[in-house]
């Protein structure tokens, strides 16, 4: 089934900034030891005094030769390489965002507002809230942690060398084809506080970050796009 959600929030200006916090990266999982998948069994050898082997019938069926393990690797790695074409290239998530912010300052010149411009540390941030959005199943401004925009954006240094700022944030997920972007923003425009946000004249710059997935485990992906002034 078809479906979408859409978030809005807006962080008051501020003269003093956020420091940026660092937040501890988690240690590393130590790889477990592989083991091999295929144990050679050690062949019975018949007694010497054992009876010899019964004729077998000219029509009996014959067995079928076991598989060698040394083909299943090979099977193994012609799967994943038939699930990563099915993933979708990073090239595509970076092409969408491009078009979600053309389609969105096509909205804006339509309304006399001017046109925003990508801003790589904001898309920074819009794609790594989407990828923890998807991968921690949420779909919130603040994260689990208790992670806000502000924090967020200031980690990348946006806010570092700015004396005074706004920043601003839709978000969206989308299954089928209400995950294309025109259908993003139209949801958008037709929701007054993502539409405020959108048509807002003192933001001149925003970043879109579009992963694949959605945060409760359906095929679709989600958008977070962050605005600054």
């Amino acid at each position: 089934m078809d479906g979408a959600r859409l978030r809005a929030a807006e962080a008051t200006p501020s003269r003093t900034g956020v420091r940026a916090l660092g937040a501890a990266r988690p240690r590393p999982a130590r790889p477990r030891p592989w083991a091999p998948a295929f144990a050679t069994r050690p062949r019975r050898v018949a007694p010497a005094n054992a009876a010899p082997p019964r004729p077998t019938p000219a029509n009996a069926a014959r067995p079928r030769p076991a598989r060698s393990p040394a083909a299943w690797p090979r099977r193994a790695a012609l799967a994943l390489a038939a699930l990563a074409l099915l993933a979708p290239a990073p090239a595509r998530a970076d092409t969408t965002a491009a078009e979600t912010l053309r389609t969105i300052n096509a909205v804006r010149a339509a309304h006399g507002a001017p046109a925003l411009r990508p801003d790589r540390r904001l898309a920074r941030a819009a794609r790594a809230h989407s990828r923890d959005m998807v991968a921690r199943g949420y779909f919130e401004h603040v994260t689990p942690g208790g992670t806000d925009l502000r924090r967020r954006v200031a980690r990348t240094g946006w806010t570092r060398h700015r004396r005074t700022w706004r920043l601003a944030e839709n978000l969206a997920w989308g299954s089928g084809p209400l995950a294309a972007p025109a259908a993003i923003v139209d949801a958008w425009l037709n929701s007054p506080a993502h539409r405020r946000i959108l048509l807002q004249r003192r933001l001149r710059v925003a970043g879109i970050g579009v992963v694949p997935g959605t945060p409760f485990g359906l095929p679709g992906a989600t958008y977070t796009a962050d605005f600054g002034s």
